[in-house]
């Protein structure tokens, strides 16, 4: 009897980062309301893939006391700031 051997070929992981960046406005002037500036953001890092080929849009849900709270991004970078 003959022994087949299948031979698997490795494929690179997709790592999904999603998650949120801040950074305090040391400028920001007393009487401004914001003082904070905040980035929301989904990506992906793959050695041969962009964002774009696997990712069409984010919906990002804010709270409810927001203009607008939900939010679609349809390009890259998939990135929602204040």
């Amino acid at each position: 009897m003959e022994e087949l051997k299948v031979e698997q070929k490795k494929r690179p992981k997709i790592k999904i980062t999603y998650g949120n960046r801040h950074k305090l406005l040391k400028d920001a002037k007393d009487d401004t309301k914001n003082k904070h500036e905040w980035t929301a953001f989904v990506s992906i890092e793959h050695p041969e893939l962009k964002d774009a080929d696997l990712i069409e849009s984010v919906k990002f849900t804010l709270h409810e006391t927001f203009r607008n709270p939900e939010r679609i991004v349809k390009k890259t970078p998939f990135e929602l700031k204040t």
